[in-house]
């Protein structure tokens, strides 16, 4: 009899002490916290050292893989690629060298990769980069998703160290 008497007791306080509180007015709202750093989130950048082209029919190519150029970003993300031939000066691809013909730098983008092009504008398809330049061509390929580009209008896209620096990016 004391067992059933002490849970019933017990019974009683715990449903009178967790159904009688009463909601209090709300407090005031707490302060805002620090910014955050600036950060790269959903931003990649890969470097290439292009020892390889292949030849085309008017142009030299090389397929750089991507993998972050997915269905769900490559129609909104920028694309940005540049090229070096000497060491840390990028110079943004689309791009015309003047010679006594000109070659011309564009690129295709597909899911997964981007195809580096070194175009020709004379008879066949000219000298491949890496012999016109002397030197091991390098790229680099950076995707931006477009929230962060709108977010960030006055960098200059076209200056791989501004876009470095805006977007925390490193080499």
């Amino acid at each position: 009899m004391k067992t059933i008497l002490s849970l019933s007791l017990m019974a009683l306080v715990l449903i009178t002490t967790f159904t009688n509180c009463e909601k209090g007015q709300q407090g005031p709202a707490g302060k805002d916290g620090a910014n955050g750093a600036s950060g790269s989130a959903n931003i990649t950048s890969r470097t290439y050292t292009i020892t390889t082209w292949t030849s085309g029919s008017s142009f030299w190519y090389s397929a750089l893989s991507t993998p972050e150029l997915t269905s769900s970003n490559i129609n909104n993300a920028a694309i940005l690629v540049y090229v070096s031939e000497v060491s840390n000066t990028w110079v943004p691809v689309p791009a015309t060298i003047v010679n006594s013909t000109n070659y011309f730098w564009n690129y295709a983008a597909t899911i997964g990769s981007v195809e580096l092009r070194w175009e020709y504008n004379g008879i066949g398809n000219g000298s491949n980069p890496n012999t016109y330049y002397s030197a091991t061509v390098k790229a680099k390929v950076v995707v931006i998703p477009a929230a962060r580009v709108i977010q960030n209008p006055d960098v200059n896209l076209k200056d791989y160290e501004a876009v470095k620096a805006a977007f925390d990016l490193k080499d």
